[in-house]
């Protein structure tokens, strides 16, 4: 079991738990001995011959913008309700649901080296998206809710910017910055969206970390990369 996925999720876990209470604080790792303890998502080879996709992963890409065949390969989750593109070598993947009292989660976790995405050493994506969370929370207040995990002491996570507006063609939302997560150097994005038209259907929670070392030019490509591609394409669990 990664403690560190496991960390995480127990953390969202009682602060979503909390949220759906009415609580307004939001779980630090210090409750991890009295919660209940998920296990962490098993890391699996995605084959990039049979991921990867002649088309932009989502309408929004336009031919400018569509990466070089075989540069991206397209990852689901396990119920096929959540789809994204990722660079070609993130191929540890995990599409596992979690779940809280109240709240399943559609996810996909995707990097090169898992165990060094969850220890902010190796560059990676989380993506979470659950209808039934759309209706306890807002995308600011989700974000808000992340803030509070990832500056927990489980994280160290140091805030840089909060609260700038995001929007695209499906989704708005905002997104903030965070660097240095356990010492680590990393850049860490995590954005916070719920569909245009329909507010309640759903949110989508997007994490992107990048390491220290990889060039701004690197880490910025395959953000955008996610942001262009993430998407509901499936009744989400």
């Amino acid at each position: 079991m990664n403690k560190k996925i496991t960390l995480l999720m127990i953390t969202i876990m009682l602060a979503a738990t909390l949220a759906a209470c009415g609580g307004t604080q939001a779980a630090t790792p210090q409750a991890e001995e009295s919660a209940p303890v998920a296990e962490a998502p098993a890391a699996t080879e995605a084959p990039a011959e049979e991921m990867a996709t002649e088309e932009a992963p989502d309408e929004e890409m336009t031919e400018d913008e569509e990466p070089a065949d075989g540069d991206y390969i397209l990852v689901t989750d396990d119920t096929e309700s959540l789809e994204m593109a990722v660079p070609a070598d993130w191929n540890q993947v995990s599409g596992e649901i979690f779940s809280t009292e109240d709240h399943n989660f559609a996810s996909i976790m995707a990097s090169n080296d898992l165990q060094g995405f969850t220890e902010f050493t190796a560059p990676g994506t989380w993506v979470m998206a659950s209808a039934t969370f759309a209706q306890t929370l807002g995308y600011v207040e989700n974000l808000d809710l992340m803030k509070e995990v990832f500056t927990s002491e489980g994280f160290e996570c140091v805030s840089q910017n909060i609260g700038d507006d995001y929007s695209d063609a499906k989704y708005e939302g905002r997104y903030a910055f965070y660097e240095n997560c356990l010492g680590s150097g990393n850049t860490l994005l995590i954005l916070s969206v719920r569909p245009i038209e329909n507010k309640t259907d759903h949110i989508i929670t997007v994490i992107v970390s990048s390491p220290s070392g990889e060039s701004s030019d690197q880490a910025e490509t395959q953000s955008q990369l996610i942001l262009d591609s993430f998407n509901v394409v499936g009744q989400l669990p």
